[in-house]
């Protein structure tokens, strides 16, 4: 400090204030984006014309019940259902954590209540939002973590944090484990993916990402063990086991319990064949390599038969594709922006899940429900804030698109179009 200068005492609020940041920060913005998303619920209601999927007039109806979230409820309401018929719509094909909590609170509430099936989401959003920030400020400067935050919460993806969906319950399960690996505490790591690999199949590659962090961490305390080699690779065999058991916990279980249920471990894959025709593997192979299923949907038709015959379901399709294609290609700029800034098991994870998604959707149904099934790519927006250090005007613009998505997706869906 310069002589002459007299350092200003700091008041006690302001002291609190700086101890509570990480929790009153992240709480406005998220309020605002929910402000965003509530403002374009009520445009669509009010302004927008129904949609091919038009539900009911009722927000929180809508919002607990249309589209997967029926589905899900259903769990908890009546219990899984397959008969064995991989072509009916069954609720096998969804993993159960999210209606677990809703089982759990259908203990004091009734889950005939829109309410109490929302409101889990809109929560797991919010604390969501606080270990979000917590965990780009040990990697960012303060400014930056602030950016990458606004991109996180203003992410068209954020409708579903008002939905009876698991994605927020999702996202914050992947930034436990995030935070937990960074600090080193793997086996608290393997416990928040073990939970996560409950709630969703790409979920698994969370899972993955740990077992492969604590196997690197293991290989290098080898290289120093005494003994032969094997001998020190098959004494870690019974950890790497038990290891593994916790990080796939949740996932372990769900095959379980379709064993016993349902004498079948992999229901839950044979049921996709209701939503979409994967045929052979070699076949999927080849959509996959040759981009068939995402290049070959007959977008531009989509378009002209709007353009043409006033088609709401032809334009929905259309602004979803392009939403879903730009979405694809801006977290693949910010995986790479990233990848310097954050631990090589950020872009590892982020790589691994994205490689699921494009599995799935190159060679099966195409490009679809994007903008929801990366949300939980984290390291995407904490590239939001390396950009900002790079390239302030164009960070800064970002979560500006986002927010005016977001806007327009909470329009769309309150209204029946296909925002899943």
């Amino acid at each position: 400090m310069p002589s002459g200068e007299t350092e200003v005492p700091v008041s006690p609020f302001m002291r609190r204030f700086r101890k509570l940041e990480w929790i009153l920060f992240p709480s406005f913005l998220y309020a605002v984006a929910l402000l965003i998303v509530f403002s374009g619920i009520w445009v669509g209601k009010n302004y927008v014309a129904r949609g091919w999927e038009y539900v009911s007039s009722d927000t929180a109806q809508v919002l607990a019940t249309m589209w997967d979230a029926k589905r899900l409820t259903s769990i908890a309401t009546q219990g899984y259902m397959w008969n064995g018929d991989p072509h009916t719509i069954q609720n096998i094909a969804y993993f159960p954590l999210y209606a677990i909590v809703e089982k759990i609170l259908g203990v004091v509430f009734s889950l005939w209540n829109p309410l109490v099936l929302i409101v889990p989401a809109i929560l797991f959003g919010l604390v969501s939002s606080w270990f979000f920030y917590l965990l780009a400020r040990r990697l960012l400067d303060p400014n930056l973590a602030r950016m990458a935050l606004a991109a996180y919460l203003f992410y068209p993806g954020n409708v579903f944090f008002v939905r009876a969906y698991p994605v927020s319950l999702m996202n914050l399960l992947v930034i436990l484990t995030l935070l937990a690996l960074l600090e080193g505490k793997l086996w608290k790591a393997a416990l928040w993916s073990g939970i996560g690999s409950l709630a969703g199949p790409l979920m698994v590659f969370l899972s993955l990402t740990v077992v492969i962090v604590w196997s690197f961490e293991q290989w290098k305390s080898l290289r120093s063990a005494s003994g032969t080699m094997m001998s020190r690779i098959s004494g870690k065999i019974p950890a790497l086991s038990a290891f593994s058991l916790a990080a796939f916990s949740g996932f372990a279980g769900f095959l379980v319990y379709q064993a016993v249920a349902f004498h079948d471990p992999l229901a839950f894959i044979r049921v996709q064949e209701a939503w979409e025709k994967s045929g052979s593997l070699v076949q999927r192979i080849y959509n996959f390599f040759f981009l068939k299923n995402m290049v070959a949907q007959n977008h531009p038709a989509h378009f002209v038969q709007a353009i043409t015959h006033g088609s709401l379901k032809h334009m929905d399709m259309h602004v979803h594709y392009l939403i879903n294609l730009f979405m694809l290609s801006a977290f693949a700029g910010l995986l790479w922006i990233q990848r310097k800034a954050t631990p090589w098991y950020f872009t590892l994870f982020a790589l691994l899940f994205l490689g699921g998604y494009w599995w799935f959707m190159a060679s099966v149904s195409g490009i679809k429900a994007t903008v929801r099934l990366i949300y939980p790519v984290i390291p995407a927006f904490l590239g939001v804030g390396v950009l900002q250090e790079k390239y302030p005007e164009l960070a800064r613009v970002l979560p500006i698109v986002f927010a005016v998505l977001s806007f327009l997706e909470s329009a769309l869906m309150m209204e029946g179009y296909w925002v899943i």
